[in-house]
């Protein structure tokens, strides 16, 4: 993770003169990265959550690292990371079964948990090719849709426009 928003990295070289060293200068040794943001899918959260029971394993610090000051690092390694000002997104797909058998509880309660937002989702039936979607609903949706934040992304004329219409508009959270 910390690699995909590190910092740039120098590295001292010697300055040789007729074979002897004279002195050393800072080199960049990696440019890094100057975009600060990663947003990170993991379609199998369980398995990141299995991989964080292992012994010695930092995803969990590192994790609750990024959420709290965005300054991220390793010590462990020849050539340690550094990463300052990260924003990183996560968004991770689980069952809820696997999130009570995986989730240890040192996890629940050291602040892992809470920093993620954790969102139930169920369908309310079972449909051959998902059912259809009546066209005088796209057309409502799209005048009720015209001020949200997606409108620059959405194309009326592409599938995926249409598409972002139906998952937008016809979704409810539960109560």
């Amino acid at each position: 993770m910390i690699y995909h928003v590190r910092d740039a990295s120098t590295k001292r070289e010697p300055i040789r003169e007729k074979g002897k060293i004279t002195g050393y200068q800072e080199v960049e040794d990696d440019a890094g990265e100057s975009d600060k943001r990663l947003w990170a899918t993991e379609s199998e959260f369980g398995g990141m959550l299995k991989v964080m029971t292992r012994e010695g394993n930092t995803l969990s610090s590192l994790t609750r690292d990024a959420w709290d000051k965005g300054q991220l690092g390793t010590l462990t390694r020849n050539c340690p990371l550094r990463a300052s000002g990260a924003h990183i997104s996560i968004v991770g797909h689980i069952t809820a079964g696997e999130l009570s058998r995986y989730l240890s509880a040192t996890d629940a309660v050291n602040g892992f948990a809470n920093r993620f937002l954790w969102v139930a989702v169920r369908r309310s039936k079972l449909l051959p090719l998902g059912g259809g979607h009546p066209r005088a609903r796209n057309r409502s949706l799209g005048c009720s849709t015209e001020e949200g934040p997606w409108n620059s992304a959405r194309r009326r004329d592409s599938s995926s426009g249409q598409m972002r219409l139906w998952i937008f508009g016809s979704q409810s959270i539960p109560g």
